[in-house]
């Protein structure tokens, strides 16, 4: 299976927070596997950009981006790292929050990579989970 992960999500699967496997233990079990090589789960070329901001910000370490970056890196890894296309850009105006709300842009390429892809997008945030992209939380 293939999916999408939101930055959020990441954060907290690559820090080991609690919040994580007690909040949505299928989406940890399932990035546990993708760690493992059984799934695959796209990163969007926007969550190193956001990462890079929040260090920036004092917010996140390094040490989450390098981590980050050594997922995508390693030799037969299934994090692979999704680049912002003209396709996905394209798509951002078939991303729709159920009641019109506004999505933050970086949320919205998120999402639109993942409705591009026709795959599920592991995020908590609830707009996301209102839109019309097929969201995993569990």
């Amino acid at each position: 299976m293939t999916y999408v992960a939101d930055t959020c999500v990441l954060i907290w699967y690559l820090t080991n927070d609690p919040k994580l496997p007690n909040r949505a233990p299928a989406v940890f079990h399932l990035l546990e596997e993708t760690s493992n090589r059984l799934q695959t789960v796209y990163v969007s070329a926007i969550t190193i950009v956001e990462l890079i901001y929040l260090m920036e910000k004092g917010r996140v370490s390094r040490d989450l981006i390098d981590k980050l970056l050594d997922h995508l890196t390693e030799p037969g890894s299934t994090f692979i790292l999704s680049d912002l296309t003209g396709d996905v850009a394209l798509m951002l105006e078939s991303v729709k929050h159920n009641s019109g709300d506004k999505l933050d842009m970086p949320d919205r390429i998120i999402a639109a990579d993942a409705h591009l892809r026709g795959v599920s997008l592991f995020t908590s945030d609830e707009k996301l989970q209102k839109s019309n992209v097929t969201v995993m939380w569990s």
